[in-house]
């Protein structure tokens, strides 16, 4: 009995807080009516009737061209019961200005003003500032529905992106406007939480973190500029060639004689100082000596990390191609990989991360890098594609299956210029059963037409594939793999392969993914590894990996490095981004 007394008890207090809180949110929207001055009146009547006749079928128009977020503006209004969000008495309020304010620092997210509608709305914003303008009413109801509009744009941009992605790389279909984002939208006014809530809705990956900070710094630290400047050979006009150099490292801040100058000074006036025990009444003179190539050398050498080249201090072709870009080529850099940074899905707590024009691999776990791997990715006529995978197995001491189009295009020809070359490459003829082929080919009569035979190279210290292969199903055939030809991770452009990925320390990787195993698995992978003998562990959990292209990074200090667009995307995807539509 007592029991459901105390029952009831609860239920009647749970009751009288449920009818409190609702009566609570009555009583502010009531008070707001009872509050409301004639201004905001007539406002929220024409709102509600401009906005009743808006379906699925019947939209914004504005300047000619409909409004896509028509009925997410309609269903907003309607939570908060018509009354204006972004002025008081026609008059702009602070959330318009807060907004506005985020419009206006849109560079800092890869985003262009003019997406906005920016100018426009400055305009509108000025003219309800204007006491004595006559069509107040007019400009406050524009100005609700299309900030409210470019609202939502700023929201779904920051989301998932300005551009639809290739849902076979990225797996998901955008949607431009979830119907979730009225209700988001207007608690993040009600909770006075605007510009942090819309920019929580940008991604949480280590990769879009770093960029994003990164151009940040890259904004508040640089002059943006579009004006190239030519730079010659330095083997057909070296002094030209530095001067120019020299010209462009100092108006992006790398190259600043002076600030060296000043250090110098500073610390011989330290020693002396330090060196006198009263140093008032002398007059301390000295000259500076300083070289200046060496500091020139320097600045380059800086640059040339920061463009993801080989700090050699000379002006090559690549070192060249990478002083000419102006900032603002840089800007929309920056911008493209954002985007495509957007585009991501959650990531799981522990990945591999290929990116293709740094010719990296990093393990990532927990949102932080735990080790990198340089690696030779596709060349420019065999690309290594974007996929998203699981590493599900890795294969000791391997053979390689030679694909078909490298058979014919590249073995076909060595072979018949030099007989003993199967031999000496310890390769395999097979028939079309993979069947080993033991008569002898009259390889004069042979072409690509009649070949119809495959290739095997034996496992080996000769084998192409090295002494591991890591295996992750994808359509197209790829993997990541040792190599014998370890000289190619010394160049700053490592695109040789024919798609795969050749990964420099392949053990050490291997010891990586193997640390979660069994220890049985790991003493496995050392005897097999000593002893030479071809063997697949397979993993017990397997590990995503994701092999993308991003052209700039940014590192734990928020600086930017840049790569070259090997494999000439971007400049699709920056007409595409900046060429878009304001509505």
């Amino acid at each position: 009995m007592k029991t459901g007394l105390k029952l009831n008890a609860i239920l009647l207090i749970i009751s009288i807080l449920f009818v409190s809180c609702f009566e609570r949110n009555n009583y502010k929207v009531t008070r707001q009516y009872e509050n409301l001055s004639q201004e905001n009146y007539a406002l929220i009547q024409n709102l509600e009737s401009t906005l009743k006749n808006i379906n699925d079928s019947v939209k914004f128009a504005y300047r000619g061209n409909e409004l896509s977020t028509s009925k997410q503006i309609k269903e907003l209004y309607v939570l908060n019961q018509f009354l204006p969000i972004w002025t008081d008495n026609m008059k702009p309020n602070h959330f318009a200005r807060e907004l506005i304010r985020l419009f206006a620092k849109s560079s800092f997210y890869g985003l262009d003003t003019s997406f906005y509608n920016f100018s426009e709305l400055k305009t509108l914003y000025y003219s309800l500032e204007d006491k004595n303008d006559k069509n107040s009413l007019d400009k406050a109801i524009e100005f609700e529905i299309l900030l409210t509009h470019n609202c939502y744009k700023i929201m779904s941009h920051l989301y998932s992106g300005v551009i639809k992605p290739d849902t076979l790389i990225y797996g998901r279909k955008i949607i431009n406007f979830p119907k979730d984002f009225p209700q988001k939208l207007s608690s993040l006014i009600n909770t006075d939480y605007l510009t942090e809530g819309i920019l929580d809705l940008q991604p949480k990956s280590i990769e879009y973190i770093a960029l994003q900070k990164g151009l940040e710094k890259f904004l508040r630290n640089t002059l943006l500029y579009n004006d190239s400047l030519y730079l010659p050979d330095p083997n057909v006009d070296s002094t030209l060639a530095y001067d120019i150099t020299k010209e462009i490292l100092t108006k992006n801040k790398y190259y600043q004689p002076q600030k060296y100058v000043d250090a110098y000074v500073n610390c011989r006036v330290n020693e002396i100082t330090n060196y006198l025990s009263d140093t008032i009444g002398y007059k301390i003179s000295f000259d500076v000596e300083y070289n200046s190539d060496t500091l020139f050398v320097s600045a380059l050498k800086e640059f040339q990390k920061d463009n993801g080249l080989n700090g050699d201090g000379l002006i090559g072709l690549n070192t060249r191609k990478a002083l000419i870009m102006t900032n603002m080529d840089r800007f929309e850099q920056i911008a493209i990989n954002l985007e495509r940074l957007r585009w991501e899905q959650k990531r799981p707590s522990k990945y591999v991360y290929v990116n293709i024009p740094s010719y990296k691999l990093s393990l990532i776990e927990k949102n932080k890098i735990k080790k990198t791997y340089k690696v030779v990715v596709g060349a420019i006529s065999t690309p290594t594609p974007e996929l998203n995978s699981q590493i599900e197995y890795l294969i000791t001491n391997p053979t390689w299956n030679v694909p078909a189009s490298i058979s014919k295009n590249e073995l076909l020809p060595k072979i018949k210029s030099d007989p003993e070359y199967l031999k000496k490459h310890n390769y395999k003829i097979l028939d079309e059963n993979r069947l080993p082929i033991n008569n002898d080919i009259n390889w004069t009569e042979v072409n690509n037409d009649n070949f119809n035979y495959f290739i095997r190279q034996s496992s080996g210290s000769d084998n192409a594939l090295g002494n591991l292969k890591f295996i992750f199903p994808n359509p197209y055939h790829v993997y990541i793999h040792d190599t014998q030809s370890k000289s190619k991770f010394y160049n700053d452009i490592r695109a040789y392969s024919h798609g795969c990925m050749r990964i420099e320390k392949p053990i050490s990787f291997a010891n990586d993914l193997l640390k979660s195993e069994q220890k049985e698995v790991t003493d496995t992978f050392n005897i097999v590894m000593e002893k030479g003998i071809r063997k697949i562990i397979n993993l017990s959990k397997p590990v995503p990996v994701y092999v993308r292209y991003i052209t700039c990074e940014a590192d734990e200090n928020s600086n930017i490095i840049f790569y070259k667009d090997i494999y000439k995307k971007d400049e699709t995807l920056k007409k595409q981004l900046f060429s878009k539509s304001s509505i």
